[in-house]
């Protein structure tokens, strides 16, 4: 964990500082629900400002991507691949409901960005997005949702790669010229909240 991003996780685990008791029938033990590799590259998810965490519900899985000045400045539009590997017990598997996507944005009037998720694992083609739209003027902290598209689910019998291809953009709906994703100093801190679901695997039932 990046000790720069511990103070901004500490407030996410207070805002939920209400213990919440797991139903061992919806969801695998949270103990044993783990991140055991992750890769980031593109404009939008640096791989060094990049980490991921598993609150204690599992019910989701936090994307946190830090940007600092300097870093791909100048760009109405930016990209982003993770992948991780979520180890669990053999007997459940995953599939994504939503992404809420949250962070800090400084829009003028008439302008409008866009933020997509597309999900998919790596030994199946198919794909879940989701997508959300967040409407100037606005300057200050954001959060928006976007619901899946689909239910796929990760294969039983062991841990798979999880494939995220992120995307965001700005338009300017009174100028054919876009804006841009400027990176407030000290750094802007962007925070993609995936909601999971579980389910037992029908030959473990």
């Amino acid at each position: 964990m990046r000790l720069d991003l511990f103070p901004f996780l500490a407030l996410l685990w207070l805002s939920n500082a209400a213990p919440t008791e797991t139903d061992s029938t919806l969801s695998p033990d949270p103990s044993l629900v783990k991140i055991s590799m992750l890769t980031a590259s593109g404009t939008g998810c640096p791989k060094e400002y990049t980490t991921a965490h598993i609150p204690s519900d599992s019910g989701s899985v936090y994307l946190l991507i830090e940007e600092h000045p300097g870093q791909y400045e100048l760009q109405y539009r930016k990209s982003c691949q993770i992948s991780l590997s979520i180890t669990f017990p053999p007997s459940w598997q995953y599939s994504i409901t939503k992404t809420t996507f949250s962070g800090t944005e400084n829009l003028d009037e008439y302008m409008t960005k866009t933020q997509r998720a597309i999900y998919r694992f790596s030994n199946d083609g198919e794909s879940i997005k989701t997508n959300a739209t967040l409407n100037g003027p606005l300057k200050g902290n954001y959060k928006i949702e976007g619901q899946a598209n689909a239910t796929v689910w990760s294969p039983c019998g062991g841990p798979a790669q999880l494939v995220v291809q992120g995307s965001m953009g700005l338009t300017y709906n009174h100028s054919p010229l876009p804006g841009v994703l400027a990176v407030e100093p000290p750094a802007t801190l962007t925070v993609w909240n995936t909601g999971i679901v579980w389910k037992k695997c029908e030959d473990a039932m």
